[in-house]
């Protein structure tokens, strides 16, 4: 059996190490799980490289610099790869800082990054990998509607941060968007969980995607023309039906096929995609249910761990 060290954070129910963990054991993988802040404060090391076939490692919290090749050179010794795994954009953003003084890049042996720049990424002698976003297969319960409405008056709904002082000050296109929503659509537009909310995840999530017409949302694309982040796989799999403004999906997703596209900025254009999906119901649900069978079929986190596991063992 495949044995992986995860290091990464594990604490909350919904994290992208608790997905890429049950996809890793889905795949008939052990795994041995390293709460990243309780290694970098001393509250517990990494296990043995015996039997260790791959350390795998979610960046939350920096780690000293000393700790981590202490604790990561006996792997490197034994031949056993070090791993780096993120959905999060780097370059571009105010957090490509870290880039230049965190040791974790320094010891990647590959960073599987859904941010795109892997030109910036040799530079800095990263060997990166683009690997696109996903959704983990737990949160894909069967596609099919629920009776009951959660936002019962809603016809337009966006699901996501809407705080301005958290989000990333680079892309301004959020705030601008959710203006327009609101002037446009009233009170039959609802932000989802709302200003100062916890955030809504697992079925409830699920809930909302099917019974919501018109799902509206953006990705951090501030100096991109080619990306995405994991809304869209969380989304689309949920069989919601996605506006994202129109980015190069590299052939992972076929817009009017598996989601709804805009251009970015164009708001006439993008209330004109909204009002022409909210006539044309049978056409919202063929959009819904190709769009979840595609990302069921592609974009799970199985499939990247997959993909993973052959690449580097």
């Amino acid at each position: 059996m495949t044995k992986v060290v995860y290091v990464g954070n594990f604490r909350p129910e919904y994290s992208t190490e608790n997905d890429v963990a049950d996809a890793l054991a889905r795949l008939g993988t052990q795994v041995v799980t390293v709460q990243e802040d309780d290694w970098a404060q001393g509250r517990c090391g990494m296990p043995d490289p015996d039997s260790v076939d791959m350390v795998l490692w979610t960046r939350t919290w920096p780690v000293p610099s000393a700790l981590a090749e202490v604790s990561l050179q006996p792997f490197k010794a034994a031949g056993v790869p070090v791993v780096g795994y993120h959905l999060d954009r780097w370059w571009g953003l105010s957090r490509s800082r870290d880039l230049y003084s965190d040791p974790y890049w320094a010891w990647m042996d590959t960073f599987f990054t859904a941010d795109p720049g892997t030109a910036h990424w040799a530079r800095l002698g990263v060997n990166a990998v683009w690997t696109p976003p996903a959704v983990s297969e737990r949160h894909l319960e069967p596609v099919t509607l629920p009776r009951h409405a959660p936002y019962p008056n809603a016809v337009v709904a966006f699901v996501g941060n809407t705080d301005e002082t958290s989000y990333h000050p680079e892309h301004q296109h959020r705030f601008a968007m959710l203006d327009v929503l609101r002037r446009r659509y009233g009170s039959s537009f609802v932000e989802i969980p709302g200003r100062g909310r916890p955030a809504i995840r697992g079925p409830a999530l699920t809930h909302i995607y099917g019974t919501v017409p018109v799902i509206v949302g953006d990705s951090c694309l501030a100096g991109l023309d080619a990306y995405w982040s994991d809304r869209v796989p969380e989304t689309v799999g949920r069989a919601g039906l996605l506006l994202h403004p129109w980015t190069d999906w590299a052939g992972q997703y076929e817009p009017g096929q598996h989601l709804l596209c805009w251009r970015l900025g164009d708001w006439d254009g993008l209330c004109g995609v909204i009002d022409s999906a909210l006539a044309d119901s049978a056409g919202r649900d063929r959009v819904r249910f190709e769009g979840a069978a595609h990302v069921r079929a592609g974009h799970t986190y199985t499939v990247r761990m997959r993909r993973v596991l052959e690449m580097m063992l």
